[in-house]
């Protein structure tokens, strides 16, 4: 008796193609890009589809400086929709006027940090960053008098570099989310105990504060321990060199 075999059905509704190959291809590309970032920047190149995957990689950490100015301006001439767009972690060096056209092309900076930089011009830079939550000041200047402080209102740290800053009260108004501020500087500052009270005085003021850190040198560590005593009734935590 010879067995008959039935004719093959085929479905009338096929299941779509298997994207397996170009879900192996981002993935074997994810990770030479992770090992290497030129290896990013040059996959970047091939094609739209390896840009976009690559874009985060490659902007997660930017550096806008004067000699990387010429660069950054061609990429932001090609309008909104840029690669700037995946920056979560900016520094700003000497660029005074020469940042605005990048403000509203990193909406998605998560910490900022700003070098030899007027902090005049920090309100302008925050104000277009929704997501900014940190904001690091590195030899700037000093005095934030007639700073509105707009645009921090999400800043929830504060760290200052090199300097005891002139913080004025207007400024700090708007930092309603600050929970944590440090202040870093080496050099003995006994001629500016005025200025550090000052700042001390507005800082510790911040409704949500949990947290202070000071570097200092030693022979300041005394004198700050006894003055924040003063302004503290223990719902903040003051770090002085690594201490409580």
């Amino acid at each position: 008796m010879n067995a008959t075999s039935s004719p093959v059905m085929l479905s009338p509704n096929p299941p779509p193609p298997f994207n397996g190959p170009i879900e192996l291809v981002r993935m074997i590309f994810d990770t030479a890009a992770q090992e290497d970032k030129r290896t990013a920047s040059t996959l970047m190149s091939l094609c739209r589809t390896t840009r976009d995957w690559n874009a985060p990689i490659v902007y997660e950490n930017v550096v806008l400086d004067n000699r990387r100015a010429a660069r950054f301006t061609d990429v932001s001439s090609k309008g909104s929709n840029t690669p700037l767009h995946n920056v979560k972690n900016l520094k700003i060096d000497c660029m005074p006027g020469g940042d605005a056209a990048f403000a509203g092309l990193c909406p998605s900076v998560e910490t900022l940090t700003i070098a030899n930089y007027d902090l005049h011009d920090l309100p302008r830079l925050a104000q277009n960053m929704g997501r900014l939550q940190k904001v690091n000041v590195k030899g700037c200047m000093r005095y934030a008098g007639g700073v509105s402080g707009v645009g921090m209102e999400h800043v929830m740290q504060l760290t200052f570099e090199d300097d005891v800053p002139r913080l004025e009260q207007t400024f700090m108004d708007r930092m309603r989310s600050l929970i944590h501020f440090q202040c870093k500087f080496v050099r003995s500052k006994k001629t500016m105990y005025e200025e550090l009270d000052r700042c001390l005085e507005i800082v510790l003021n911040c409704d949500r504060l949990k947290k202070v850190v000071i570097v200092c040198s030693p022979a300041d560590e005394a004198y700050l321990k006894q003055r924040i005593a003063l302004w503290t009734d223990g719902r903040i935590s003051c770090i002085i060199n690594g201490r409580r």
